[in-house]
């Protein structure tokens, strides 16, 4: 790993590049840091084509990033589907990273409309260069069971909630697909819990195009789901579908990112924790659309037990994921930026998944396939709860602490998230 570590900066006969970055519409850090992947680890010059829908980001980025841009590492440019493709097709590109969804994706390599299918079924791509994407994911949460409190149930429900509501759902690590134990005393609790901690948070606003239709799309297929507050195109109510049959493996819910505040639930049966485990390894990777992102939740006290300490390695090493957190969402690795984000390895053009290719991975490490991030199953305190109040607060805090680290700042961050 050593060795091969920043192998980039170790050529010397360089041929200089052009990278295309078509930047996220859904999540504000995602454009800078495609861009800086490809400047700083991939060593491309880069045009960054803002998303309509948040491009009014890109002036604040100009200002960020003036130096690079004045230097001419760096040119941000606006515009839609067209100036996108545009560009993807320009001959000064050389390559193209891009963010977005598994649809866009194959719109932009093979063409749109029933020609464009034609060409992916023969594999005849109208892009020609390397073209890279992280394309979003169904993620599933697997909740191990154990003997928990009330309080414990309650906790554990308002994280899933927060992670939930961020960008009001519009993320593709938010949890999708909650994974439980059938015989689990608690199966039951645990839903409502999470329905509970969503009735306490106002109700989706609907930027993003489309999602309310889409919404919709599964709640018409599925009348049982639990709609918590809007009703109209302005708002879309939190949404939870309980009690899937994991075997309907041509379910919605199973094989279509939903892309607003929704998740649904499914069971397994087994005979252990261990049997549970390896089930859900099996169930998440065979079932559920996306490599991206995947969670586990454990206690410690479950931990303690040698087979279930075992089971859980077996199903890091084993969930075909390229970020798994374990009571720790697995997009952390994405905001430490040190760690990789992006896909499993091994989709191909034929069967994107959630894309092919890393982003962050300012490590440098040499084709990494996973990263894995754990945490206690308690912390207090623990501001990032779907519950929480004054987050506004601790987060201008913990700002003014990354841009100044102090030991004096921390009771006051250490207070706020408390109060949070």
């Amino acid at each position: 790993a050593r060795a091969q570590q920043a192998a980039a900066y170790r050529e010397t006969n360089r041929e200089g590049k052009v990278a295309l970055v078509l930047g996220a519409g859904n999540a504000s850090p995602l454009p800078p840091s495609d861009v800086f992947h490809k400047l700083f680890h991939d060593l491309r010059v880069v045009a960054l084509k803002m998303n309509p829908v948040n491009s009014y980001l890109g002036p604040l980025l100009a200002e960020a990033y003036r130096s690079l841009i004045e230097r001419g590492f760096l040119r941000i440019v606006y515009g839609a589907a067209d100036e996108g493709n545009y560009l993807v097709h320009h001959e000064l590109v050389d390559e193209v990273h891009m963010t977005g969804s598994d649809r866009t994706f194959e719109a932009i390599v093979f063409g749109p409309g029933e020609e464009g299918a034609e060409r992916k079924a023969s594999g005849d791509p109208i892009v020609d260069k390397p073209t890279t994407g992280e394309l979003g994911c169904i993620t599933p949460w697997i909740i191990v069971p154990g003997d928990w409190e009330q309080a414990d149930v309650e906790e554990q429900a308002a994280k899933m909630a927060f992670w939930m509501m961020r960008h009001e759902g519009y993320v593709c690590f938010a949890p999708r697909v909650l994974v439980l134990h059938r015989d689990w005393p608690l199966r039951n609790a645990f839903v409502k819990a999470l329905i509970e901690a969503l009735r306490q948070v106002r109700p989706i606003r609907a930027y993003y195009p489309g999602s309310a239709d889409l919404q919709r799309t599964f709640v018409t297929a599925h009348p049982e789901a639990v709609q918590i507050g809007g009703d109209d195109d302005e708002h879309i109510p939190w949404t939870v579908i309980p009690d899937l049959d994991p075997e309907a493996a041509g379910d919605i819910c199973f094989r279509r990112e939903s892309f607003s505040g929704m998740c649904a639930e499914t069971s397994l049966e087994a005979e252990s924790v261990p049997d549970y485990l390896d089930k859900a390894v099996a169930f998440c990777n065979d079932t559920v659309w996306g490599t991206l992102s995947a969670n586990l939740v454990v206690s410690e006290e479950s931990l303690a037990d040698p087979d279930v300490a075992a089971a859980v390695e077996r199903a890091v090493s084993g969930l075909r994921y390229g970020s798994v957190g374990i009571n720790s969402p697995a997009v952390w690795s994405f905001y430490v930026q040190i760690a990789t984000w992006g896909a499993f390895p091994g989709s191909n053009l034929q069967n994107i998944q959630s894309g092919t290719g890393k982003v962050a991975n300012f490590l440098m490490l040499h084709r990494p396939e996973k990263a894995v991030l754990r945490g206690p199953f308690k912390m207090n305190p623990y501001p990032f709860l779907g519950t929480a109040r004054d987050l506004d607060v601790f987060g201008k805090k913990l700002a003014r602490f990354e841009e100044d680290p102090s030991f004096m700042k921390l009771p006051g961050l250490w207070w706020s998230a408390k109060r949070a």
